[in-house]
């Protein structure tokens, strides 16, 4: 069946409790292992930008729970990445944030021409910036005739690709807590919302179909001004990841011992 939360949807077992807790004032509590994978709205370099990896530990921490927080993540990155990298780090996770699209439902000419981003190297920097070269020039109408065009990501291998980053995420902790947060729609190219909108269905499809959470980002920060969610049309502000990351705080603990603190119990 599926359980509504405010803003957050879960399906899973009915007879699988959603959270389990353990109490923190024990000193020998370990750390509650978070992890997160998406792009640039899940980690930045610029200080003035927002990120969800930052706005939940920061609820969890005035929480009174102990965060070790790993952030799996990177700048220009697609799904491809986010589970390249994720093989790449072995170690389990308990609560796990994961947000991709803004970068799979891009149009670009010649879709298969696609340089990764992880693992990089001065090689493939050089490469990329030659193959963006090429795809700036064939995006006028007569290139657009001449070469395929279509998003970096097929909605089919993102769906695939999301649905093995969670199946990895649960392979190493079953009880991991897995929140896959739909992408804010965007206000400086609105033109780009419908695609945007497609793959936050097809993530809330996976989070159905693999029994995991799913956060509607957009309904989360509707309370603030369009001119308030964003550092720039496209990177989440401060106020927005905030909003997101007490959201899935609540889910995690909203209904369990609000003393300082309940933590989520590690999987044996």
């Amino acid at each position: 069946r599926t359980i509504s939360l405010p803003l957050i949807r879960l399906a899973m077992n009915p007879q699988k409790s959603a959270i389990k807790l353990f109490d923190v004032t024990q000193t020998d509590s370990p750390p509650v292992r978070v992890v997160a994978v998406g792009d640039c709205n899940t980690i930045t370099a610029n200080p003035h930008q927002g990120t969800v990896a930052d706005g939940l530990s920061q609820a969890l921490r005035k929480l009174g729970v102990n965060v070790q927080l790993v952030n799996l993540s990177g700048g220009m990155r697609t799904t491809r990445e986010g589970l390249a990298h994720l093989k790449d780090y072995p170690e389990p996770a308990d609560i796990a944030v994961v947000n991709f699209g803004l970068v799979d439902s891009w149009s670009t000419s010649i879709p298969r021409l696609y340089v990764h981003y992880y693992p990089d190297t001065v090689v493939r920097k050089r490469i990329r910036k030659l193959v963006k070269f090429v795809k700036r020039r064939l995006r006028s109408g007569i290139g657009r005739r001449l070469v395929p065009f279509g998003r970096v990501v097929s909605v089919p291998e993102y769906v695939a690709n999301v649905s093995a980053i969670v199946q990895l995420l649960k392979a190493r902790n079953s009880e991991v807590q897995v929140f896959l947060w739909g992408t804010v729609p965007v206000t400086d190219r609105p033109f780009r919302n419908p695609d945007i909108i497609e793959y936050n269905a097809a993530l809330q499809q996976v989070a159905t179909d693999q029994g995991v959470h799913y956060v509607d980002s957009a309904t989360v920060v509707a309370g603030l001004n369009p001119e308030d969610r964003f550092i720039d049309g496209t990177h989440l502000s401060p106020a927005a990841v905030a909003l997101i990351g007490e959201y899935v705080t609540r889910a995690c603990y909203g209904d369990a011992d609000r003393s300082v603190g309940a933590q989520m119990r590690r999987a044996v």
